[in-house]
């Protein structure tokens, strides 16, 4: 029974940390400027077959990596799914890739499965320190 339970309170925490970040998300429309930049940059790559894009808003601060763009227009050319719902589904899926590397960093680093459990449980702190 132990065993059992090692193996699937992981899996458990996993599928919170998603639903923790993809339920604020599901059926509502990005909120900041910077994710409709995201999307509009995107949407104009998959419509013109290029990656020039001039933005307008050059000196604005965007909580989006460099790149953003090109890989939400590479995920939706090639699962074919609206960008707004990629927009809802990728942080939650992405906050759970976090968890999982939390717990393997801390895994290694700990050498305790019970003490990476805890570390991946905690995860969703994180929020705590964002505004929403």
């Amino acid at each position: 029974m132990e065993k059992h339970l090692r193996f699937l309170l992981p899996i458990l925490i996993i599928i919170s940390l998603f639903l923790v970040n993809y339920i604020p998300h599901h059926n509502q429309m990005p909120m900041h400027v910077d994710s409709w930049q995201v999307i509009s940059k995107a949407d104009f790559i998959l419509d013109n077959s290029k990656i020039t894009f001039i933005e307008p808003f050059s000196y604005t601060y965007s909580s989006y990596p460099p790149g953003a763009h090109l890989s939400l227009a590479a995920i939706s050319s090639i699962t074919g799914l609206n960008m707004i719902f990629l927009a809802q589904l990728l942080p939650g899926i992405f906050f759970a890739l976090l968890g999982l590397l939390l717990y393997s960093v801390s895994k290694a680093l700990f050498n305790n499965k019970l003490a990476a459990i805890a570390v991946m449980a905690f995860t969703p702190l994180a929020f705590s320190s964002s505004p929403v």
